[in-house]
């Protein structure tokens, strides 16, 4: 059979074009390089030797699958109703009370930026989950924003316009101001509940139940000793929930060209794309789309 011609090393994947990817859209053979060790994570791979260096998303084997089930624990049915009731609620008049503080206008009515006001909801209840605190003003929600955006940018870099060291530059003093101004007084409030647990005098129920505690609870076991590494994953959450559209578009993007070559009729298609159809086109597309990475060449897997 033949073999696809692949690369073991993620280094070599820079500057590939994404036309040269071999595009699986079946879901038998989509199911069977998920579920082979032959393949591991194929993304990232600037950013995985520095802002993601050791984070969940870039490890593979049984290192990915322990932290990944520790995590799940925040996921059960159970701690969503506790993170509805104790984080989307009040997240949510949280934003409304500040959009009714808001002077009205000269036509009696408050006009807001509603991009704006749904950022601040998603990244306030994003930074519950992963155990951020100090984000009850709007200037810090803002700023927070600005950081993890300046960090996404910094984790796709490889897609990025501008040239990548530049872009890596902003994203790592984002990242460094973000640990100043955040990660580092809500880590020691996480990191003293934890020793109080260990003493006894909290109970489990009593553990703030959110990503970087369960960081902190398993230190030394699924996580090294690294407040950095701490850092680089809280990082990775608040992207990850809130800014996830930058793949989406690449796959939106081949299957419309794989679409335009089977209909030649539709002539310079491209030109006369919009926005608008564009936007929920990629968000249709953004689940589905995962790179892996062949450990060694392989036969052509069965349709």
């Amino acid at each position: 059979m033949r073999r696809l011609k692949v690369s073991t090393d993620a280094a070599d994947l820079a500057g590939t074009p994404v036309a040269d990817y071999h595009k699986i859209s079946g879901f038998s053979e989509a199911n069977e390089v998920f579920r082979s060790r032959k393949f591991v994570q194929g993304s990232h791979y600037v950013a995985r030797e520095s802002i993601m260096r050791d984070t969940l998303i870039v490890l593979d084997g049984k290192e990915h699958l322990r932290r990944r089930n520790i995590l799940n624990e925040i996921f059960s049915e159970a701690a969503v109703a506790r993170l509805r009731s104790h984080h989307l609620v009040p997240v949510v008049q949280l934003c409304m009370s500040e959009l009714a503080a808001m002077p009205l206008s000269d036509d009696g009515y408050i006009r807001t930026d509603l991009t704006l006001l749904s950022q601040r909801c998603v990244y306030r209840i994003a930074a519950a989950v992963a155990g951020i605190d100090g984000l009850d003003e709007p200037a810090a929600i803002d700023r927070m924003i600005h950081q993890i955006k300046s960090i996404t940018a910094g984790f796709t870099v490889e897609w990025s316009k501008e040239q990548q060291d530049v872009v890596m530059a902003r994203a790592l003093q984002d990242q460094d101001d973000f640990r100043r101004e955040l990660f580092e007084t809500s880590e020691a409030r996480r990191a003293d509940a934890v020793e109080r647990y260990r003493s006894g005098a909290l109970t489990g129920d009593q553990l703030p139940h959110d990503v970087l505690t369960y960081t902190l609870l398993h230190k030394g076991d699924a996580w090294p000793d690294d407040a950095q590494l701490r850092l680089r994953e809280m990082c990775l959450f608040l992207s990850a929930a809130s800014q996830t559209t930058a793949n989406g578009l690449l796959l939106f993007v081949l299957l419309l060209e794989d679409w335009l070559s089977a209909h030649p009729e539709t002539g310079d298609w491209y030109s006369r794309t919009t926005r608008s159809f564009a936007k929920p086109c990629t968000s249709r597309c953004a689940s589905p789309l995962r790179s892996r990475r062949a450990c060694a060449p392989l036969p052509r897997m069965s349709p």
